[in-house]
């Protein structure tokens, strides 16, 4: 079953907050199958197997999610990012500016998918590693 200190534990094996496969690879171990990161917060839910949910808590100061998504210039904040050229709060704020109201990594699909503030996919990117 996760908990959060489970989860947080699978966090602090980071490297640096550009450390996505370190998180995927410690979440998949927990049994986590999907996982939502809610750009206006940074507050998250994670979902297993057996149907339990953990709620983390706000983590990053309260941002306003523009109200057209812009899939192209997200998909360019992404790649930066991926190369490590901006840190994860640099990219949490162009996600909002670019209309992202939340992602979901689902581990059976090795997808991330960015929706807008009308749960609509604005991108769905392939899980590295």
């Amino acid at each position: 079953m996760i908990t959060k200190e489970n989860i947080q534990q699978a966090y602090a094996a980071m490297q640096s907050d550009n450390d996505f496969p370190t998180l995927v690879a410690k979440l998949i171990q927990l049994n986590v199958t999907e996982f939502s990161f809610f750009a206006h917060d940074g507050s998250e839910l994670f979902k297993d197997a057996e149907g339990n949910e953990v709620q983390l808590d706000a983590k990053f100061p309260e941002q306003t999610i523009a109200p057209q998504a812009n899939a192209e210039q997200l998909y360019k904040d992404i790649k930066i990012h991926q190369q490590q050229e901006t840190d994860f709060p640099t990219f949490l704020q162009q996600a909002a500016a670019n209309g992202i109201a939340y992602w979901t990594v689902v581990f059976s699909e090795k997808s991330c998918i960015y929706f807008d503030t009308q749960h609509s996919e604005v991108l769905r990117e392939a899980l590295p590693g």
